[in-house]
């Protein structure tokens, strides 16, 4: 280390930390940055860490904010989308359960990432971009001061500890939470979920649990499922399978906590049985490999008071906020806390950074968690009910497509100025989750009375072309307005969706389309509602290609 003062000091050099560095050297190409870590690379290739699956907006902040496109195109795996299977048909044959997914990859793809050979090279990245990094350290205290901060650190191979002093400070120490335990800032989600997760070597494709003779189940597919992050749903749990270019495999359990202890799995024995006796197919496909690691974490959800603060210092990442890993969404959350990192260094090193500027991002970010996590809350039981699950799939993942993405793929957290329309924006998203996920609560606990939820055959998002409108322009430039369109599609989408799954009183918990005000007149709604009943039958085969069909 040569100076002993630094513009911007990051502790912690994982996804979220270097990705900050490459951001920051970019927009501020003349600001020093250390960046000290405690584990000292190279890292193995599969390191055990949350985030290999991304969406089109974490691949964003790869390829375009930290400036990696062609190395990510020509490193890590190309992504055929987000797939699903359901709970229905879990132990009378693979291929029975219904599936949602591509057939063929999308315009705009993500990626699986190996996060070891990913972050060595990003450590590559950075020091090639002129970023310091101190490997294996460990941070013992931070002071803040009114001018600069106090970094301490210890070097394995001394007593003393070493300091340097830096006008920001950013914690990116994930799960780690440095600034949370110190400052007391830690704060719960009432979303309770475990997961256990291990590796596998070799290339472990979901095909080979159906039939080899089910020509038609094989053949609607295009391209191998095995590209995609594949997810198997049972009553309360899902299960994650993805790729690695370092030819692993990883594969995780997630459970709600009240149904599935994750005592009940906390080694990889416990785990092989509990495969057995939910997930036969898997467990069979499986049992006879040996893991290259395992690891559990017991109420993985949490938040933050206070991730941004103008004291100058943010925590970003895990550091800041995790909700859950299915849909792969850990990255945005990343994007958004780097992007709002990024545009508060540039503001103070402008002259213009306030109090109020920065409470103002807090408050957006700490809602912008809170309105995600509720994607998840309690409605890991509703798993086990096909018709729901599917509905909440669609639903969910528009509200990604249509708002959570473009905080990442966007540039309007550059802008201040917009911050009270974005909140305005996602209060209205927040107020139709609550009761879309209400409703989704509601039926399937009416469904397990019920003995004919299960479901067959092929699903895809083309269902509602609403929804595969805002898919295709993800990345497109986008301005406030077509967010609030976004945002008005997916309210008369909530209104249709509740009518479909309207409760036993006769009640939708939503108004009807005629008292919601940005709902489309009851002639639209109707059509809208016609889509969507049509989507709960599986898409037929279509032949486009001599000797081949495929499902469009």
């Amino acid at each position: 280390m040569h100076p002993d003062h630094y513009d911007v000091v990051i502790c912690g050099a994982g996804l979220a930390g270097l990705t900050l560095a490459l951001q920051l050297r970019k927009r501020l190409p003349e600001s020093s940055i250390l960046v000290l870590e405690r584990t000292a690379g190279p890292l193995p290739a599969g390191i055990h860490k949350v985030g290999e699956s991304t969406t089109e907006g974490g691949t964003y902040l790869l390829r375009e904010l930290a400036g990696l496109k062609e190395y990510v195109e020509s490193t890590h795996i190309k992504k055929l989308g987000l797939r699903f299977f359901g709970s229905g048909h879990r132990h009378d044959g693979f291929a029975k359960r219904f599936e949602i997914g591509d057939t063929l990859f999308a315009r705009n793809t993500s990626y699986q990432f190996d996060r070891g050979i990913l972050e060595n090279d990003l450590r590559v990245f950075c020091r090639d971009a002129g970023v310091q990094i101190e490997e294996g350290v460990t941070v013992k205290n931070i002071r803040f001061e009114a001018d600069q901060h106090t970094v301490s650190f210890a070097r394995p191979e001394q007593d003393a500890l070493a300091s340097v002093t830096c006008r920001w400070l950013v914690d990116a120490t994930g799960r780690r939470r440095l600034l949370q335990s110190k400052l007391g800032t830690a704060k719960p989600l009432a979303h309770k979920a475990s997961s256990t997760w291990w590796r596998l070597q070799g290339d472990f494709d979901v095909a080979a649990m159906a039939p080899k003779d089910d020509t038609a189940w094989h053949e609607r597919v295009v391209s191998r499922r095995w590209y995609s992050t594949n997810h198997l749903f049972g009553p309360g749990y899902f299960i994650w399978i993805i790729p690695l270019c370092s030819n692993m495999t990883s594969i995780g359990i997630v459970a709600d906590e009240g149904m599935h202890p994750v005592r009940d799995r906390h080694t990889m024995e416990k785990s092989l049985a509990w495969l057995a006796e939910y997930e036969p197919d898997l467990h069979n496909f499986i049992k006879d490999e040996t893991p290259l690691d395992f690891r559990m974490m017991k109420d993985f959800a949490y938040t933050t008071t206070q991730a941004f603060s103008a004291d100058r210092w943010s925590c970003i990442g895990e550091a800041a906020a995790f909700t859950d890993p299915l849909y792969s969404m850990g990255t945005d959350l990343i994007a958004v806390g780097n992007r709002i990192t990024a545009r508060l260094i540039e503001l103070d090193a402008a002259g213009q950074l306030d109090e109020a500027i920065a409470a103002q991002y807090n408050a957006f970010y700490l809602y912008v968690v809170d309105t995600a996590a509720e994607l998840f809350t309690g409605m890991y039981p509703a798993f086990d009910s096909d018709e729901v699950v599917i509905l909440k799939i669609m639903w969910d993942i528009g509200c990604y497509w249509g708002f959570f993405s473009q905080l990442s793929i966007q540039d309007f957290l550059y802008q201040p100025e917009l911050l009270p329309q974005l909140l305005a924006l996602a209060t209205r998203l927040r107020a139709g989750n609550a009761k879309v996920q209400h409703a989704f609560r509601q039926t399937a606990d009416a469904a397990r009375s019920r003995d004919d939820t299960a479901k067959s055959g092929f699903y895809n998002f083309g269902g509602v072309s609403g929804i595969t409108d805002m898919r295709a322009k993800v990345t497109d430039r986008k301005s406030i307005q077509d967010i609030a369109n976004n945002i008005a599609f997916m309210e008369q989408f909530a209104v249709t969706l509740c009518r479909l799954l309207e409760t036993g009183e006769g009640e939708s918990p939503l108004p009807a389309a005629n008292d919601a005000d940005d709902a489309e007149d009851a002639e639209e709604l109707e059509m809208l509602l016609g889509k969507l009943a049509t989507y709960l039958t599986p898409v037929g085969q279509v032949s486009l290609l001599p000797g081949r069909g495929y499902t469009c």
